[in-house]
């Protein structure tokens, strides 16, 4: 099966036999607040879960997690849309049946330190999820790097 052949099984709704599936983002985070990715978050949504690993960092630039990971930079509810948008007449993701969790590494401004990715992994592996998928580009590593 060429490259051309497999691409063409993800099309918008392709997935949507998969209704327990619960796929694990993590990057900028999500606007959970959009119809089209369920319109909340928790227990019920769409978005059943998510977790801010970074927050506002404080004033000596460490991070401070919450549990509000609204996006603020747009990539993670991108990719959040391809993968689960669903309610829409115009926007269909590839698993619309699927839910979500979604784990903020990135702050409004667009790094990652490797150590917050790793625990966000965790976080997710321990939460049950089945698939964590990671939508990552910085020139950033370890804090001490």
């Amino acid at each position: 099966m060429g490259v051309e052949s497999q691409s063409a099984l993800l099309t918008p709704g392709s997935l949507a036999c998969l209704e327990s599936i619960e796929l694990a983002l993590t990057k900028s985070s999500i606007d959970y607040n959009l119809p089209a990715l369920g319109g909340g978050i928790g227990p019920g949504f769409k978005v059943a879960y998510g977790y801010d690993l970074v927050g506002d960092y404080d004033a000596n630039g460490n991070p401070a997690p919450d549990d509000d990971p609204m996006d603020c930079l747009g990539h993670g509810t991108h990719v959040a849309g391809i993968i689960g948008a669903s309610n829409d007449p115009y926007i269909l993701g590839v698993a619309p049946n699927a839910t979500l969790h979604m784990y903020k590494v990135f702050a409004c401004e667009d790094n990652a330190p490797t150590d917050i990715l790793i625990q966000a992994f965790i976080m997710a592996h321990n939460n049950g999820v089945d698939v964590i998928t990671s939508s990552i580009g910085s020139n950033n590593g370890w804090p001490e790097e």
